[in-house]
């Protein structure tokens, strides 16, 4: 009972936790490596020249201002994901303990 009812009460931060790491991981993907990205890696040859196909592009019109805002945005998002992250695996921390303490007692 007290297991199946712990591991019912870790799955939601654990779930929240793993959609956020994996937001981080397509964010590294999308903004740092912005410019290896198919629809952008065709200005690797001209970064600072402007290219209408970055006019709507954050950033733009250049691959190298592109990148910059991309960039900037998943920083934000990484800095407010680690302090998340580690407050969700800190409700999963203390469960446990709970759990194991009241078997021991």
């Amino acid at each position: 009972g007290r297991v199946v009812a712990h591991s019912l009460l870790v799955g939601l931060p654990a779930l929240v936790a793993f959609a956020v790491v994996g937001l981080c991981v397509f964010g590294v993907y999308s903004g740092y490596l912005y410019f290896l990205r198919p629809d952008a890696s065709f200005a690797l040859g001209h970064p600072f020249t402007p290219d209408h196909r970055f006019d709507a592009s954050w950033g733009g019109p250049t691959l190298v201002g592109a990148w910059f805002v991309h960039a900037l945005v998943v920083l934000g998002f990484h800095v407010l994901a680690v302090p998340l992250v580690r407050g969700l695996t800190a409700v999963q921390d203390r469960a446990t303990r709970r759990l194991l303490v009241g078997r021991e007692g």
